[in-house]
């Protein structure tokens, strides 16, 4: 019976190839300059599936392709005015910081915050009153470089 349970938890456990094929799919994507049609489908993949993986390299990974593909619908902001695309961003954004505080790799939550401090471009974003509440929680993050990052 310990067996069987053992088989089963394994099923459900990704191996280190197919976290290694999913590292390497996210890296790829970052690479390429797409339209944001495609953007957006990649954005809400990512944010939905890879930001939960049970993998530290996968979500950081994700949280990099993430704030990449963000940045990109970002600057067609300029082009373009829509207010479903700030929608999504808005609500990619969201879910990233939230990542930020509730993931419990210290590793995860920092790329997180790092990604955002990096870009000016997530700055309009981030200064909304409802992202500038989940900051505030960073402050209180046990790891000090988590906590001087959510405060600048």
């Amino acid at each position: 019976m310990i067996n069987n349970q053992l088989h089963q938890h394994q099923e459900f456990m990704p191996s280190q190839i197919e976290i290694e094929s999913i590292v390497q799919a996210l890296q790829t994507l970052r690479a390429f300059e797409f339209s944001s049609l495609y953007v957006i489908a990649f954005l809400r993949y990512c944010v939905d599936f890879y930001l939960a993986h049970e993998s530290r390299l996968v979500k950081i990974e994700a949280t990099l392709t993430t704030t990449r593909l963000l940045s990109s619908l970002i600057s067609t902001l300029r082009t373009q005015d829509s207010r479903s695309l700030i929608s999504i961003i808005s609500c990619a954004l969201r879910k990233l910081l939230i990542c930020s505080i509730i993931d419990y790799e210290p590793d995860v939550r920092y790329h997180v915050l790092n990604s955002l401090d990096n870009d000016t471009r997530f700055n309009m974003f981030v200064s909304l009153p409802e992202n500038l509440n989940i900051l505030f929680m960073c402050v209180r993050d046990e790891k000090v470089k988590l906590r001087e990052l959510s405060a600048s």
